[in-house]
């Protein structure tokens, strides 16, 4: 009886180490010091990265390649953990263009799954990739109104699942806003609202109040120095000054305006802002 429980708890104890084998073997791939294969315009190039970086800085064939994010999860549920590679490319211009790969092991090696596009920025650009329950989601940003490449106001997430050859996306996207807009009220009979704002570092809240043409509005905070916040009228018909610690805005139409608090600092800020409505 002590042999048939000691040969089970071998054989658990085995298959328990095999399975920690497998779900801890991608991980020893150090991917911050690693060869990629990457598109340039219509082909690919070999780059080798150290501590996740590569350029090459001459002036004719500028290229600047990072390795943004790693994270980890079955994929092709065979028990063992693929890695999700995000990357960064700039060849010289304005452009940062994303893009991920998953990786998998084979004979012990490291090799593609597949790929999934990301985009330059505001368009495509890859926003995080996880995977979970055997699924793949990738969240992307996107434009707003504006479609201004430099500021995405949407992040997309798609569900793709792999089917042995290829990911198959699972559903249709979801879009949710970047920057939510909170909705200041004034109580009966006031126009002034003074509130408390928490912004993490480089952080940005966005805040909406309905107003009349011919009105003016101005927005300040308590920030200290005065430029550790910026400030910006994102959606409104008005005319915008500069004003004491904020702006100040001529409305020229009846509506919501909706304005942007923006933390320029790499510090956590609490700040008092005031939002007041004069005609």
């Amino acid at each position: 009886m002590m042999k048939k429980i000691f040969c089970l708890l071998s054989l658990s104890l085995a298959l328990a180490g095999a399975t920690a084998n497998a779900q801890n073997g991608i991980r020893k791939v150090d991917f911050k010091n690693f060869t990629y294969q990457v598109a340039n315009g219509e082909e690919k190039e070999t780059v080798k990265v150290t501590d996740g970086e590569y350029s090459r800085t001459s002036a004719d064939d500028p290229f600047y390649f990072t390795v943004t994010d790693i994270s980890y999860g079955d994929l092709d549920g065979d028990g063992q953990e693929e890695a999700i590679v995000r990357t960064r490319l700039n060849t010289g211009g304005t452009g940062n263009f994303t893009n991920g790969q998953i990786f998998t092991l084979k004979n012990g090696k490291p090799v593609i799954l597949t790929e999934f596009e990301g985009g330059d920025r505001a368009y495509g650009g890859l926003a995080g990739a996880n995977i979970a329950n055997g699924a793949l989601t990738v969240e992307r940003y996107a434009p707003g109104e504006g479609g201004a490449n430099c500021c995405p106001e949407y992040v997309e997430t798609t569900r793709y699942k792999w089917d042995g050859a290829a990911l198959r996306q699972l559903s249709d996207s979801t879009t949710r806003e970047l920057y939510p807009a909170t909705r200041i009220s004034f109580q009966k009979g006031k126009t002034l609202s003074i509130f408390i704002v928490k912004l993490a570092k480089y952080e940005r809240k966005r805040f909406v109040v309905g107003a009349r043409a011919g009105q003016t509005l101005l927005v300040s905070t308590s920030a200290e120095p005065a430029n550790a916040i910026s400030y910006s009228l994102f959606k409104g018909d008005g005319v915008v000054t500069d004003g004491s610690n904020g702006i100040i805005v001529k409305l020229k139409a009846n509506g919501d305006y909706v304005f942007d608090l923006n933390n320029s600092t790499e510090n956590n800020l609490s700040v008092s802002a005031t939002v007041a409505i004069e005609k």
